[in-house]
């Protein structure tokens, strides 16, 4: 297996991970710089609360960790009703503002163009 140990936390959002036993645990729903939140399952769902510190390496194929997924689910799983926290911001919420910051900076940039043209 080749590890790349180069990505940073916010590149393996929405990565499947595989535990060292070689066990898909689901795909990062959420990240933070300490934290990251694995959901598994649609209908009956498991949220894994990790530290990054687990995080052995990622390949073209997962995220990989240092633990088995019997050692996930007894010391970091979660109640599925818990609500994430306020301190892990959801990937595609960040990029829908940086989409928006984007276009008002490109509005602004043709404005600013405009405005030069006029003098």
């Amino acid at each position: 297996m080749n590890l790349d140990t180069t990505k940073s936390i916010a590149d393996i959002t929405q990565e499947s991970v595989h535990t060292s036993d070689d066990m898909d645990i689901g795909d990062i729903e959420a990240t933070s710089k300490d934290t990251v939140v694995v959901k598994r399952g649609i209908i009956n769902v498991h949220y894994y609360y990790l530290p990054v510190s687990l995080i052995e390496g990622s390949d073209e194929q997962a995220v990989w960790l240092t633990i088995t997924e019997q050692e996930i689910k007894d010391k970091y799983e979660k109640d599925s009703n818990q609500i994430l926290p306020n301190t892990l911001l959801k990937i595609r919420d960040i990029a829908i503002l940086i989409g928006k910051i984007s276009l008002l900076y490109h509005q602004f940039q043709k404005k600013v163009k405009k405005a030069k043209r006029i003098r």
